[in-house]
């Protein structure tokens, strides 16, 4: 990135939803250098567990970020010195819809693994398809500003909103409702979400706060399964389970950062 012609302008390599996106510091031929990486789930503990200052060949861990110039030249994600341009830094929060803090990445150690932004699923999410679990969930707040016990996701590349469980939460409505960690969300009081921003999809839910929340959503083996058969999922399929809606028992809201 040393023209103006060599700024990116669409990245080639997508993410999955199976990997975290990471900037690795370290050196390369002598030199201060950084690169942009995405590790799948079954990579990160491997990857943390190498020690400052070894050498390391990064394609082992994952793949290499690539971008597409202004020439339309493809160019890996790479560069010398300690830290990307504040232009890369930029684009690359666009891109993979992350928030990067780089200044709080220390720079003492030869190498560095930084988590810029996480997979949609862990280590412990089975992406067997099986058969399909479709629940349709239903919530009543006691008060409108109480929290369910989920905080939301957008998967920018693939283009799917997924919830996480606040875990502190055991008796919350969330629980209690039958959702589960890394659901995908398909619906909201009947409105579908596909397709929708992560302002749209915020938007949609602030505005039905007043109404009971009823959440139409599978586990991701599903989703994909679905995906990978060009098939929607809705409310009207058969297989479709509808739990039983929960009721606040009080107006007790102590949480914070969740819906």
């Amino acid at each position: 990135m040393t023209s103006y012609e060599d700024r990116p302008i669409d990245a080639i390599t997508k993410q999955k939803f199976t990997e975290s996106l990471y900037i690795i510091r370290g050196k390369d031929q002598g030199l201060a250098a950084w690169h942009y990486i995405l590790v799948s789930i079954e990579n990160v503990s491997s990857l943390r567990n190498q020690l400052p200052g070894e050498t390391i060949d990064i394609t082992k861990f994952g793949r290499l970020v690539i971008y597409k110039t202004k020439l339309s030249d493809n160019k890996q994600a790479s560069g010398w010195g300690t830290d990307p341009p504040q232009m890369f830094k930029t684009w690359i929060e666009d891109q993979y819809g992350t928030k990067i803090n780089h200044s709080l990445i220390p720079k003492k150690k030869k190498i560095v693994f930084c988590l810029l932004d996480t997979a949609s699923v862990d280590e412990n999410v089975d992406l067997k398809y099986i058969k399909d679990d479709i629940r349709l969930c239903t919530m009543q707040r006691a008060i409108i500003e109480q929290k369910l016990g989920v905080q939301f996701h957008y998967h920018r590349q693939e283009q799917f909103h997924y919830l996480k469980l606040t875990d502190d939460l055991q008796s919350s409505l969330a629980r209690r409702a039958g959702l589960k960690k890394y659901d995908r969300i398909i619906s909201i009081n009947g409105i579908s979400v596909q397709g929708q921003t992560f302002n749209e999809f915020m938007e949609l839910f602030d505005s039905e706060k007043d109404r009971p929340t009823q959440m139409l959503v599978c586990c991701p083996a599903t989703y994909q399964f679905y995906k990978e058969h060009h098939r929607q999922i809705h409310i009207n399929l058969s297989t479709v389970k509808i739990t039983k809606p929960v009721f606040a028992s009080s107006s007790n809201n102590k949480t914070k950062n969740n819906r």
